[in-house]
């Protein structure tokens, strides 16, 4: 493992409250072919492998920290590890985007990929009820605009971090269905430039090109 490896493993081990209990088993159980020092060890392993390639688990009987206390650690560090590669694979892509900061402040039946953008009155970019679900079910509630300086693609993404707030609209009287909609004129107005939109209303192609935890990445383009 790289130092940064190493410290994002122990740092992991410390929210667990496992890292002295990892040390203390290790120094006592370590698997013969490991070495005797535990940092010679981290050195050496794959991140995957530094727990169920450490050393051999305590039985039932002897430790609470047993067979089954360490496999659902890793089963954590696992999951932690992919987080981590996707969140670095979304910060790759969005490494040379400039974000564009918009002023704060149909629907049920648009197809696959699709959102629509209204530029009447107040403004208002509706997602479809597929990434809507998806949005809604990530808790996150801001909206950014931003642009590719390398592919000039128009990005939106949906976090936590920055942009401005979104909407719900439900629809009870069509099968109690529900759009996340972004109302904005300003935000539509700069889609509409970016985009090169003349009309008051259009569909887009709306893409997702990455999810995390931390944010979901769509993809803009007018639709033919």
């Amino acid at each position: 493992m790289t130092n940064k490896q190493k410290k994002n493993f122990v740092d992991f081990l410390q929210s667990k409250s496992a890292f002295y209990i990892y040390m203390k088993t290790y120094r006592e159980r370590h698997l013969s072919i490991n070495p005797d020092n535990i940092q010679d060890f981290l050195r050496d392993t794959e991140p995957q492998l530094a727990i169920i390639g450490a050393f051999v688990y305590p039985k039932h009987e002897l430790s609470v920290y047993n067979r089954d206390f360490w496999l659902k650690i890793n089963e954590e560090w696992l999951r932690h590890l992919e987080n981590n590669k996707q969140e670095e694979e979304t910060h790759s892509l969005l490494v040379d985007v400039d974000f564009i900061d918009v002023e704060k402040r149909m629907i049920s039946g648009l197809g696959k990929d699709t959102a629509s953008l209204n530029r009447r009155a107040s403004g208002r970019l509706t997602f479809n009820q597929e990434h809507s679900k998806l949005i809604i079910n990530s808790k996150m509630k801001l909206v950014a605009l931003g642009q590719s300086r390398t592919t000039g693609d128009v990005l939106l993404m949906v976090n936590n971090q920055r942009g401005i707030s979104h909407s719900i609209s439900e629809h009870y009287h069509v099968s109690c269905t529900r759009n996340v909609v972004v109302g904005s004129k300003d935000f539509c107005q700069k889609v509409s430039k970016l985009l090169g939109i003349g009309d008051d209303y259009a569909l887009l192609d709306c893409k997702v090109v990455s999810k995390s935890v931390n944010m979901i990445v769509f993809t803009l383009n007018i639709k033919h």
